[in-house]
């Protein structure tokens, strides 16, 4: 029963007084015809609540989870991440336009990037609180995979342990910056 607006990378709700202000100023540009003479809408509360009743009435669309295509597509929604500057698809690690066919809503507010170097101060924090332990590494890498995706398939439940000042922090705030 929400009405959303598309932003370029993802539905955002649009709020009723939003919805209703551009009603009022689309209806302003319109014309209807008065003993067959074209005369500016002259819009008010009536008529606005009438166009969003016909409009809830024929644009309703139904989605029973996102991310979901409004179109039929190859792609499987649960293979896109939604960026600032497109739909990076996680099974090709490219970047393709953002389109208002994928019905999501949001995106993560940083541009994806193909071909990113490694990230080498990320890398060397890692180094520095878990030294040679590579299995903490990649299941660390694992569990932000989960969380870029709408996948619960594998039904995990990651939980950082450790002393104070032993990074959990630092990666909770690096993840939150990434996810959002």
């Amino acid at each position: 029963s929400d009405w959303y607006t598309w932003t370029g990378s993802h539905y955002a709700v649009a709020t009723d007084d939003l919805l209703r202000s551009q009603l009022y100023e689309f209806l302003e540009g319109c014309l209807h015809y008065v003993k067959e003479m074209p005369e500016r809408v002259k819009p008010n509360t009536a008529l606005v609540n009438e166009v969003l009743a016909a409009l809830r009435a024929t644009q309703l669309i139904e989605v029973e989870d996102t991310p979901a295509w409004l179109v039929p597509s190859d792609i499987p929604a649960s293979d896109v991440i939604p960026c600032r500057n497109g739909f990076l698809r996680i099974s090709t690690r490219q970047v393709q336009p953002a389109t208002p066919e994928l019905f999501i809503t949001a995106a993560l507010e940083f541009d994806a990037v193909e071909s990113a170097p490694a990230p080498a101060e990320w890398l060397a924090f890692l180094d520095r609180i878990w030294e040679s332990d590579s299995q903490s590494k990649e299941c660390l890498a694992e569990a932000f995979g989960y969380m870029l995706t709408d996948a619960t398939d594998q039904q995990k439940a990651f939980m950082l342990v450790g002393p104070k000042r032993s990074g959990k922090g630092t990666i909770l705030r690096i993840l939150e910056l990434l996810v959002g």
